[in-house]
């Protein structure tokens, strides 16, 4: 927790909580291109959270985000695909 990273050259991240236990991480966006720089939106967290599927032993990924922006579009416009791609990548890299 308080770990910085610079993801894709692009976004500057702090992680919040990482939690085993609760098969949660949650990380703030600092700064960013465009839309989610730290001109245009405030107080951004993403949530990354885990989810049994008992009935046939699978897992749930949920990630959500919150920030406060004058323009929600563009910062779903911007981050939606690439949340989609991420999910992808993990469903590749567990499915083999």
């Amino acid at each position: 927790v308080g770990a910085k990273r610079l993801l894709y050259d692009v976004f500057y991240e702090t992680l919040r909580t990482l939690s085993a236990l609760r098969h949660l991480v949650e990380y703030s966006v600092d700064d960013g291109p465009g839309p989610v720089s730290k001109d245009q939106v405030r107080n951004y967290t993403g949530h990354l959270k885990l989810h049994e599927v008992t009935t046939d032993n699978t897992t749930f990924v949920e990630w959500t985000s919150n920030y406060d922006s004058p323009d929600s579009r563009a910062v779903g416009e911007l981050c939606n695909p690439i949340y989609q791609a991420l999910l992808q990548a993990l469903k590749v890299h567990f499915d083999g």
